[in-house]
Order: structure tokens, then C-alpha cells, then sequence
């Protein structure tokens, strides 16, 4: 049931509720419905929700989807996008350190031949566009640690400086001025979009999701759109970043969050969030790593896949042309972050991402207005 014009839910608002999110699509998909398609789509089916239990990945349609970038050039800085028919907004996205703009996008020999086509980013991509949502991406100036500049004011980010010429001169031409923006970031990706509410007046940020990061402390002060969090609390540091942050916004701007759990890993996970691996080389891999000792006998990773030897394992039953197995540019790796729960991107959320998005960034800024109250008052 969605919820109608006039009336908004407390428990929502207030987010005196926390959802952990287990690693699934499928869970959400059918929890939330189907994904947002030409219309805002109301979120009160989750009011009651306290804990939504593990079930297995099952949003093949996301993850399967083909689709190649359109590659644009906007005073030497390449831009990436893609947009459905009838767009009902755009949505930027901001890679985290060791990553690119190209991660989102599918390998292209003509477009886009440095694209990686990682497949939790491109499922993020595939989730917006299958919602109606166009979608932007830039890579970061630093292409040796690949992070974002974080600065304060946002004017001293020649990154924040590149990103705002794209968004205000650049997108007004291939996209009506009026089509409400949006923006998504992951780790320094997250730091990174938690400035552009502030970069330009002119540059309107409907709503955010951030994942697995905090904000600049200064960013917040003010006038802020509402910000969904995602990030798995295994992170510590993260988790208290973001709680910081959700405490500084509350009441006046409304302030979400996602916690996503560890998952175990099953025979044909793999295969489901890197459909080219195939069911074969998918229980392959589960079955090595499991008679290996790197999983326990309920399949959940016994260590962090970013300090343990798994490649070793792994390349014995796996060639190279399948998976390079190196750190952030390995789909198998990526999967294991995720699974593992510490500090990866993540697109089992984005279905219901993009509905906060598009539901709380209706009204262009989520603070407190005369016609539209968001303070907190329970249910």
C-alpha cells in the first residue's frame, strides 16, 4: 500500500527503525515491490519491517541487463551515461578509491574499452535505468589512488569544480532542466557526493544515498536534501560515521539507514552476480573454497577476502581469461567483499534506494517547510 499526498509515515520520518538489510534483491523486490517505474512509489509497506531475513540473490533481471554507455567529453573530461526512453530523472554516480567512472559500464571495444563492468556497480546502474532513471558517471581526478578530493568549501575540489561544470552545463543539453537530480556515492565516492548539495546554488541535489560513509561535518550544517545511508556495520568506524552524521541531520532533514549483513556464499551465488562465470565454474569455486577451509560449513567467509589467500585456491579450478582474481578489478573478489560485509559497494539495496530517492527528493529539499513538516513525533 502506498502512501497518499497528504499523509507521510511517522515511523519513516522519524526513522526510529532500522532495517538491516541481508545481502538479497529478491528479499527487497517482493518485500517493497517491483521497482519504481514512471512514478514516485510510496514506502509505508516497510513501516512495520524491523528485520528482513536472509533469502537468496535472486534479481536476475538487474544484474543480467545489457547495456552500453554513451561516452561524452565535457572540457576533457570524459562523462558515461546511459538513459532509458522516458527518463523520470538522473542519478550520479561516485565511485570509491581504486575504482572508475567505467566500473558501472559493460567493456565496449568502440565506446568504452578501459570500462570493467564490475557487477555490484553495474547492477547499481542497471537497477537505475530499469527504474526510469538516467545515469551519470565521472572518474575522479586522481587516477593513482582513484579517490575523490574532499575539501571545504567544495570549491577547493577541482573534482567537486568538474563534476558541477558536467551537472549544470553539460546535462541541461541532453536532459530537460527541470529533471530532478539525484546522487549516489560509495566510500570516498559517498565523502565525495556529501559535498554537492553545497558545490553550487544552482545545483539542485534532490536526495542522496550514500554507502559506506560518512559526511564532511561541515556539509551538514545547513540546508541538506534528505540522505539515505547504506554500510555494514561489521565497520566500525564506518557505522559511527554514519550515525554521527543521521544524529547532526535529525530532525530537520530526513536521515535513513541500511545496514547490510555477512551472507554466506551458496554453489551458484557467484553466478548470479556474474552471469558470463556460469553455474559450472560458480559451484567450482564454492566447492574449492569450502574444502579449502576458507568457508565454514554453513558457507559464511571464516576471514576478509582482502587479507586472506582464496586466489590461490581459486585459481586451481578457474582460468584467467574468466577472472584476473586482482584486488578491485576481480568480479569473484568484489562478490566476496560483499558477502564478507565490511566495507564494499552494494546493490542488493538500490531497489529501494531509488525509492527513497525518488519519493523523499520530491519536493526538491527534505528540510522542514511550511506545507510540509518533517519533524520528528513518533508514529
Amino acid at each position: 500500500m502506498g502512501v497518499g499526498n497528504g499523509g507521510r509515515p511517522g515511523l519513516w520520518t522519524c526513522l526510529g527503525l532500522v532495517i538491516f538489510l541481508s545481502f538479497t534483491a529478491y528479499h527487497l523486490h517482493h518485500l517493497l515491490g517491483p521497482p519504481v517505474q514512471n512514478s514516485p512509489v510510496g514506502l509505508s509497506q516497510i513501516r512495520t519491517a524491523t528485520r528482513v531475513h536472509h533469502r537468496p540473490i535472486g534479481d536476475k533481471k538487474n544484474r543480467t541487463t545489457v547495456f552500453a554507455p554513451r561516452r561524452t567529453l565535457v572540457d576533457g573530461v570524459e562523462v558515461l551515461w546511459g538513459a532509458p526512453d522516458e527518463p523520470i530523472g538522473v542519478l550520479f554516480l561516485a565511485h570509491g578509491c581504486s575504482h572508475s567512472a567505467g566500473d558501472f559500464w559493460p567493456s565496449d571495444a568502440e565506446i568504452c574499452p578501459h570500462c570493467l563492468g564490475l557487477p555490484e556497480e553495474m547492477a547499481v546502474t542497471a537497477a537505475a535505468l530499469a527504474a526510469g532513471l538516467a545515469v551519470v558517471s565521472v572518474s575522479s581526478v586522481d587516477r593513482h589512488s582513484k579517490c575523490w578530493k574532499i575539501a571545504w568549501p567544495p570549491t577547493r575540489s577541482e573534482d567537486v569544480n568538474r563534476v558541477v561544470a558536467v551537472l549544470e552545463h553539460w546535462l541541461p543539453k541532453v536532459m530537460p532542466s527541470e529533471m530532478p537530480l539525484y546522487a549516489f556515492g560509495a566510500s570516498s565516492g559517498g565523502n565525495f557526493v556529501s559535498l554537492l548539495p553545497n558545490a553550487s546554488p544552482s545545483l539542485q541535489i534532490r536526495a542522496l544515498c550514500i554507502q559506506i560513509a560518512g559526511v564532511h561535518p561541515q556539509a551538514i550544517k545547513g540546508e541538506y536534501p534528505p540522505t539515505l545511508f547504506v554500510h555494514m556495520p561489521k565497520d566500525s568506524h564506518t557505522e559511527r560515521a554514519v550515525h554521527q552524521a543521521i544524529n547532526a541531520l535529525r530532525p530537520r532533514v530526513i536521515a535513513a539507514e541500511l545496514q547490510v549483513l555477512p551472507q554466506p556464499l551458496q554453489p551458484l551465488t557467484l553466478a548470479e552476480h556474474i552471469p558470463r562465470l556460469g553455474a559450472s565454474a560458480s559451484r567450482a569455486v564454492h566447492d574449492m573454497l569450502l574444502t579449502s577451509g576458507f568457508l565454514s560449513n554453513t558457507g559464511y567467509l571464516k576471514g576478509d577476502p582482502r587479507h586472506t589467500s582464496w586466489q590461490t585456491a581459486v585459481q586451481a579450478v578457474l582460468g584467467p581469461d574468466l577472472d584476473s582474481l586482482e584486488t578491485d578489478s576481480s568480479p569473484i573478489a568484489e562478490v566476496l567483499n560483499v558477502l564478507w560485509a565490511s566495507h564494499e559497494i552494494v546493490a542488493a539495496p538500490m531497489s529501494f534506494a531509488i525509492q527513497f530517492l525518488v519519493q523523499e527528493g520530491i519536493d526538491g529539499h527534505g528540510c522542514m517547510t511550511h506545507e510540509r513538516s518533517w519533524a520528528c513525533s513518533g508514529p
